[in-house]
């Protein structure tokens, strides 16, 4: 991407220049960072740029940013906020300086997670499964486990490479996803602040019995329907199953299943027992099981979070939700066909847009928008309709395009930096360098020096800072560090913390 493809003198100053690699270091890979989002531009850049790759090369991604993804020199982006790990890694792998917060980055990964793991059963109960998802999962999952500092749990995603890779591979691969993001639920750290229960009650489904058969009726232990089929409507029925146990045949046993009640699929989130609480926890949905939901089978207690933490696990969502969605259009410009035989594939990438909307419409007070309401809010206030699925190659093109159009535009209407500003904050652009994690920088003339936290600062990154007040305790033991050091005695200084 040359500079002046950008449109924006913002994005120039930060120093977005000459690239032509990946977010992460695959192929010949390569981000476009562009002003706004146009359609026609954004169709021809995604065509030439897979005519211009070996049908061979199945690692290179294109990645199209705008500034409401990314941000600029003096404004974050929905992603620097609410979807870290791709900033992070755009700028530790192309040599960026996008700004991106890091103090929320570990609630972050809660939610990453949990959007992960929210997915997995259901592309083996429906067949969604191939090798290009499984990779995507598989960088997913890694992100997560860097975040929470298990390095252990990771997988490589070297044995999805190459052109004939089985399905029997692809599920064991995900199996084992399952597992690893399993044992990251018991990173999480559950601040619940009481619980609400949800006791059994009567029904007259027949798909519990059908689970109970698949799974095992002693095996699962609870089930829980939620959503707007809990509430007698519904395309579809979406449940959480609870297991004592996860066996090493598990996949297996869901495996192509696709259970329904009455033509309307059945989808399930298979949950541990000894991490449900967790789970819950951390999921975005833990309002919306507590106002409508119904237990088919046993008793839940499900915990009630912090009026900040259910505002800011729904932006996470709306950030993951962008990201994936403008993920996606790799796969339908790479491999359309094989959204053919998955029409679910198609419909989950479509309705991403509900959820970026529901978690942008939260600021200082939580808000719970119906599935009408949002269809409605996006219908009229961003054109945009959720589109039927049509075997279609320009079709499909056509509805990722739409879709993520509308996404940027309601990143850009409704995304508030404001959300996750402390008081006395600002973005800073570090200058000189004095240590790993001492770094100076200017604010209205005066010298700033800005305290890095865990991850690695380098000269020209755009940070968020916030300045220390002299009352603050850190500021005395930051102040005696930057004098032990020598780096200055000059009475008229701010030390800030990047946040």
């Amino acid at each position: 991407m040359e500079s002046e493809k950008m449109g924006c003198n913002e994005l120039e100053k930060i120093g977005y220049n000459g690239i032509n690699q990946s977010i992460e270091p695959e192929g010949n890979s390569k981000i476009i960072i562009e002003k706004d989002f146009d359609v026609s531009k954004v169709d021809s850049a995604f065509k030439d740029f897979f005519k211009g790759i070996s049908p061979k090369d199945e690692d290179s991604r294109l990645f199209y940013f705008t500034e409401p993804h990314v941000g600029s020199k003096s404004r974050m982006g929905l992603f620097g906020d609410f979807a870290p790990s791709v900033v992070f890694a755009a700028n530790r792998f192309n040599k960026l300086h996008l700004p991106v917060r890091e103090k929320y980055l570990r609630e972050f990964g809660y939610g990453k997670l949990s959007h992960l793991y929210c997915t997995l059963d259901k592309s083996v109960m429906f067949g969604f499964q191939n090798k290009y998802m499984a990779r995507s999962k598989i960088h997913n999952l890694n992100s997560v486990a860097s975040i929470f500092h298990r390095p252990g749990l990771k997988i490589d995603e070297e044995r999805l490479k190459g052109k004939d890779i089985s399905d029997d591979k692809v599920i064991k691969v995900l199996f084992e996803i399952k597992k690893n993001a399993t044992k990251l639920f018991g990173e999480v750290k559950c601040e619940a602040l009481g619980y609400s229960t949800i006791k059994q009650s009567e029904h007259n489904f027949s798909y519990p019995s059908l689970l109970e058969k698949i799974v095992g009726a002693d095996n699962l232990i609870k089930i829980l329907l939620y959503g707007s089929s809990a509430k007698g409507h519904g395309n579809d029925f979406d449940n959480l199953g609870v297991l004592q146990t996860i066996p090493p045949d598990f996949y297996e046993k869901i495996r192509g299943t696709k259970p329904n009640e009455n033509g309307k699929e059945v989808g399930v989130i298979f949950i541990p027992e000894d991490i449900l609480e967790n789970f819950l926890y951390v999921n975005v949905s833990n309002s919306l099981l507590r106002q409508s939901s119904k237990s088919l089978k046993g008793e839940f207690e499900v915990p009630i979070e912090s009026p900040r933490y259910q505002i800011f696990k729904e932006a996470y969502h709306a950030g993951v939700g962008s990201a994936k969605l403008l993920s996606g259009m790799n796969l339908v410009y790479r491999k359309p066909e094989l959204f053919f035989d998955k029409p679910g594939l198609f419909d989950y990438f479509m309705k991403l847009n509900r959820f970026t909307l529901q978690g942008l419409s939260q600021n200082e007070k939580y808000v719970s928008l119906s599935k009408e309401e949002t269809l409605e809010k996006l219908k009229k206030g961003f054109d945009f309709e959720i589109p039927k699925f049509k075997a279609d190659v320009s079709y499909l093109q056509e509805c990722f395009l739409k879709a993520n159009k509308a996404s940027i535009e309601i990143a850009s209407k409704l995304y508030n930096p404001r959300l996750a500003m402390e008081g006395n904050e600002f973005l800073a652009e570090l200058q000189q360098q004095f240590s790993r994690k001492i770094f100076k920088a200017d604010y209205q003339g005066l010298d700033l020096y800005v305290f890095g936290m865990r991850e690695t600062m380098s000269s020209g990154d755009i940070v968020p800072v916030r300045i220390l007040d002299k009352k603050e305790r850190d500021y005395s033991s930051k102040r005696e560090e930057l004098n032990y050091r020598g780096i200055t005695n000059k009475k008229r200084v701010l030390i800030g913390k990047r946040v």
